[in-house]
């Protein structure tokens, strides 16, 4: 979470807004690459420490059974409400 920290402070954090939108390549600089990286693996950590395995698991099946991502989050996730109500809570969590 130290480099996801950082970001926030120096204002490169990316929302998961952002993140969805984003597509990697040859051409993206490695530090995008490493936050875009670091923040996944810290929203993945919140989203289960928040829930349980079994709500993220299910919110996988969910995606891989190609259904809607925002009625899968919803249903696996219902207090988030939506990505945005996700992003403010994520980074309270980081800001902790």
């Amino acid at each position: 979470n130290s480099i996801v920290k950082k970001a926030l402070k120096n204002g490169t954090f990316m929302s998961l807004s952002e993140m969805t939108r984003m597509r990697l390549n040859n051409n993206t600089p490695s530090e995008f690459i490493n936050l875009y990286y670091a923040e996944a693996a810290s929203i993945v950590h919140y989203l289960i420490s928040e829930g349980t395995e079994y709500r993220f698991e299910e919110f996988c099946r969910r995606l891989r059974r190609q259904e809607d991502f925002n009625s899968a989050f919803s249903d696996s996730y219902p207090r988030f409400r939506n990505i945005e109500g996700l992003n403010k809570q994520w980074v309270d969590y980081i800001n902790k």
